[in-house]
């Protein structure tokens, strides 16, 4: 059997450049979903098989929303959430400091 082609050995991989990197990088936050722009705030979750769920934003991840309930601490993947209604309007400040992080 004949090989068709040859793979570069390591040392001629070209290696990302530093640019290139911070590039990348940028590209997956400007990526990112908007869930920054509710910290703090009070929210209606309609979650699937779960129906509404009220509560503060304390934290969200890549996956996961961390609320504050009435009746303590919930944590919702992101997967069955199917729709986020705001409460509450963000201050100023509020949306400033989403915009920052």
């Amino acid at each position: 059997m004949k090989a068709r082609g040859r793979a570069r050995p390591p040392s001629q991989v070209a290696a990302p450049s530093k640019e290139a990197a911070a590039r990348e990088d940028q590209a997956s936050k400007d990526l990112a979903d908007f869930s920054n722009e509710y910290s703090g705030l009070r929210l209606s979750i309609n979650v699937e098989g779960l129906g509404e769920v009220e509560g503060r934003l304390l934290k969200a991840s890549r996956y996961w929303f961390k609320l504050l309930t009435s009746n303590g601490v919930l944590y919702v993947n992101k997967a069955y959430v199917i729709s986020i209604k705001p409460l509450e309007v963000a201050s100023p400040a509020q949306r400033a400091t989403a915009q920052q992080g």
